[in-house]
């Protein structure tokens, strides 16, 4: 912006008698609604030049760019995409034709690790000809370079990767991944190719980037994954994620998000993560991905583990709840409630999975806490959510008359 100010000042013209307009000119400014108005200043101090960006389809552009595609049932699509969290496949026209590819070919829209999964493999296969023709690339081949891609991004911290035979700004070229000493023994040409994939973002300034953080976290995850399977060495690989301080296990804060895909590809691994930090399993990832055993086990170390602490210092968005909220969790959940019905966090995260997951078989516990008035405010909000969500029509009419006879509330 600064070299467009520089090179290219404008100064708007004007058609007033220059006796009238030597001191005053015309500017642009915006509105608290977004609008463009014109504002007078200096005539000899040129205009700043206005930025437009494209924003990400909002969810009506979504309902009628879907209704055109051809979905019949949109409300039912829409309601699937945040159920599923997919609205990061949704927000560009590009992505929301894979998402209602899949929704056709599969009947219906999977969960966020199967989507992820479907999206890299649509984004790495080249839908040119004739491009295609004139840099030949295989899915596979394309597939193992962008995990290494992503593993380069993520541990040298930089986001942004360099472009073969462009020559950025030294400024940017500092801050962004040399692709030739990544994939040493690729040809200009054959990556030149791999970056043009709509896994990336389009060239910006000689350099792209991955377009989705997300996808970027689970390819590293696979490339990990990758790495063990060809027994490289699990002690360097788990140095990545685990650290010894005065005999103390801990996690490394940093990796969590890689963390969270990993334990769904490799069992130590996730044996390790549930002795010290079982959070995981809930805060990124995708645990709707891990069998029904595996999460029962992990939501019951989670409690043991926290069940001493008063305060927990934890917090888990409303997104990574639902993902882990499955009706096979009802039994383990009610027996949860009984043994730390005191512990306060604890009750309230089991009584979020109950709201999120709309698990029936757990709304009676969920009732006697709506109903509760010696707990806490939020312990309520949370069980008459879950009511709400999960309860019968006898254990909702029961808390609405409840409620409305409280007149405290």
């Amino acid at each position: 912006m600064s070299l467009v100010k520089e090179q290219l000042p404008f100064i708007e013209p004007t058609s007033a008698p220059e006796e009238e307009s030597k001191d005053v000119s015309v500017g642009l400014d915006k509105t608290s609604s977004g609008e463009i108005k014109r504002t007078t200043k200096d005539r000899n101090s040129p205009l700043d030049p206005l930025i437009f960006s494209l924003l990400p389809l909002d969810k009506e552009q979504i309902r009628t760019f879907s209704q055109e595609y051809g979905i019949q049932q949109v409300n039912a699509f829409i309601d699937a995409i945040e159920k599923a969290e997919a609205d990061i496949f949704s927000r560009r026209p590009l992505d929301l034709v894979d998402l209602i590819t899949y929704c056709e070919e599969y009947g219906s829209i999977a969960n966020r690790a199967k989507l992820i999964e479907f999206s890299i493999t649509s984004k790495l296969r080249e839908r040119d000809p004739e491009r295609d023709s004139v840099f030949p690339l295989t899915v596979e081949e394309a597939r193992l370079g962008a995990e290494t891609i992503a593993a380069a991004v993520t541990f040298h911290k930089k986001d942004r990767i360099l472009v073969p035979e462009q020559s950025p700004d030294p400024a940017i070229k500092n801050g962004a991944i040399d692709i030739q000493s990544v994939l040493t023994d690729w040809g200009s040409h054959i990556t030149h190719a791999l970056l043009q994939r709509p896994i990336f973002d389009k060239s910006i300034y000689g350099t792209v980037r991955f377009h989705h953080r997300s996808v970027r976290e689970y390819l590293t995850a696979k490339w990990l994954h990758r790495l063990l399977a060809g027994s490289k060495s699990r002690r360097a690989v788990e140095s990545l994620f685990f650290k010894t301080i005065y005999n103390q296990r801990l996690l490394v804060p940093s990796m969590r998000p890689i963390l969270a895909w990993l334990v769904l590809l490799d069992d130590r691994i996730r044996e390790n993560t549930a002795e010290i930090a079982p959070e995981v399993f809930i805060q990124g990832g995708d645990p709707s991905d891990l069998p029904s055993e595996i999460r029962k086990r992990m939501l019951k170390r989670f409690c043991k583990i926290y069940a001493a602490q008063t305060y927990t210092d934890l917090s888990f968005d409303l997104s990574e709840v639902r993902r882990f909220a499955h009706p096979d969790l009802d039994d383990t959940i009610n027996d949860l409630l009984d043994l730390y019905s005191e512990h306060e966090e604890i009750r309230q995260l089991l009584l979020r999975i109950i709201w999120q997951g709309g698990l029936k078989g757990c709304s009676k516990k969920a009732l006697a806490f709506a109903l509760d008035d010696t707990v806490d405010v939020y312990t309520r909000v949370y069980g008459i959510r879950a009511v709400a969500a999960a309860g019968s029509d006898m254990q909702q009419e029961l808390l609405t008359k409840s409620l409305l006879a409280d007149r405290t509330i």
